[in-house]
């Protein structure tokens, strides 16, 4: 009995000893997720600072160089990297400390997730979650509160950005893709940055929708250089543009609502894109284009604005057609821009003007309905308009009305001192 006693003790001294020497194992301690000198840091971050910030509710930053096996080797994620189990990162919350990217994933072809995480306090010139030449990730229900982007997409492709919060971006954009094509970006909620909501440079083929963009700087979501792009069912509030295009051609914008903007829609530059469904209103202009040509703007509602719909300064050969524009101070104006159709339209009860057109020639104005306007349709400096079937709105061109009225007041004065003169004549005959 007393050496049966003595073995028991002797194994439980073991498997405690050996839990214990468990506590201080580490896989790889050399695996590097980064140097962070280059953006600020004062020391390399191992897979062993990495293994114990992770166990903490504060995660420190994680930085991925196409590296997933070494990543996955230190719990860092889970998954195999495949189209059916891609590599997950999820449920971390992570504070950048103030010095840089609190994700930086670059170089990866692999499929990965990213889920569910918490991001904060970058550095001044630094991103929240920064893919660099990444395709095939899934960026989905994050939360990003930081300095410089929230999330950003550099060479990177086939990407879907999806569900996430983009609050408070201090110095630039909530969601920004450059050089990225093909990606989508989805129901996201991105507020109050201190640019755009989303922004796109030289980016095209992506799939903008169902996001909220509202209480942004400049533009609730901003493209540039970027074509063939659909944005479609956004919500583009409280900016200096609901959505801005600059350079950009061939995309489609549909059925996004922008109110309480200086321009729910504004094309600069930008040529040949299709505008359907949208609505606004409390806008400066609902639409409005500047030295853009060959766009489809129809079907748009653009009621209780300044300018329903505003065509301006050489924009020319637009179709401008079966949209809605009643209730605002001029419901359809042109100013410099020729060639334009403007047909089938509805602009009733506005302040002054259904149609108001200054210096645009060539145009063609047909098929509108046009009531309850102050003014039916207004020509000021024009030539060459043509005006068919717009029920019995007759309008005004104040350059034809002011050139007879000269000349009736100028053929008054001249009959006027040629009978001033005969009177002095026949007087000094009869002196």
């Amino acid at each position: 009995m007393r050496p049966n006693f003595k073995s028991k003790i002797i194994i439980v001294v073991i498997i405690v000893i050996l839990m214990f020497l468990s506590t201080f194992t580490c896989i790889n301690p050399y695996f590097k997720t980064k140097n962070y000198k280059t953006e600020g840091y004062t020391e390399e971050f191992t897979s062993k600072n990495i293994r114990s910030s992770i166990s903490s509710a504060i995660s420190g930053v994680i930085h991925i160089d196409n590296n997933w096996t070494e990543a996955k080797g230190i719990g860092l994620c889970i998954g195999e990297g495949t189209y059916s189990n891609p590599y997950v990162i999820q449920d971390r919350v992570i504070d950048g400390s103030g010095l840089g990217a609190c994700i930086l994933i670059e170089n990866s072809d692999v499929y990965f997730r990213l889920e569910n995480c918490t991001v904060f306090n970058s550095g001044e010139f630094s991103i929240g979650i920064n893919l660099n030449n990444v395709n095939n990730s899934q960026i989905i229900n994050n939360t990003c509160s930081t300095h410089q982007d929230g999330i950003c997409l550099f060479y990177s492709n086939n990407n879907t950005i999806s569900i996430n919060k983009v609050n408070n971006i201090t110095d630039s954009d909530g969601i920004s893709l450059s050089q990225s094509d093909n990606n989508i970006i989805s129901k996201n909620v991105v507020n109050n940055s201190g640019n755009n909501g989303i922004s796109l440079g030289e980016s095209n083929n992506n799939f903008i929708s169902e996001n909220n963009a509202t209480f942004n700087y400049y533009c609730g979501i901003n493209l540039g250089y970027s074509d063939n792009n659909i944005i479609s069912v956004n919500t583009v509030n409280n900016s200096i543009h609901g959505i801005g295009f600059f350079y950009s051609d061939k995309n489609s914008i549909s059925r996004n609502k922008g109110n309480n903007n200086s321009n729910g829609i504004k094309l600069h530059y930008s040529y040949n894109n299709i505008l359907s469904e949208n609505e606004g209103k409390y806008n400066h202009n609902g639409i409005y284009l500047f030295q853009s040509g060959g766009n489809n703007i129809s079907g748009n509602i653009l009621n209780k604005n300044i300018i329903g719909i505003g065509i301006f300064y050489n924009s020319d050969d637009n179709l401008i057609s079966e949209n809605t524009v009643n209730l605002n101070i001029n419901g359809i104006e042109l100013s410099h821009s020729d060639k334009n159709r403007i047909s089938r339209n509805t602009a009733n009860n506005n302040d002054e003007c259904g149609i108001n057109l200054f210096d645009s020639n060539h145009n063609t104005i047909s098929g509108n309905t046009l009531e309850g306007n102050e003014i039916c349709i207004k020509e000021v400096a024009c030539r060459n308009n043509f005006f068919i079937n717009n029920g019995s709105c007759a309008y005004r061109n104040i350059l034809f009305q002011i050139i007879p009225l000269l000349s009736i007041i100028g053929i008054g004065i001249v009959i006027a001192i040629l009978t001033n003169s005969l009177i002095k004549t026949k007087r000094k005959k009869a002196l």
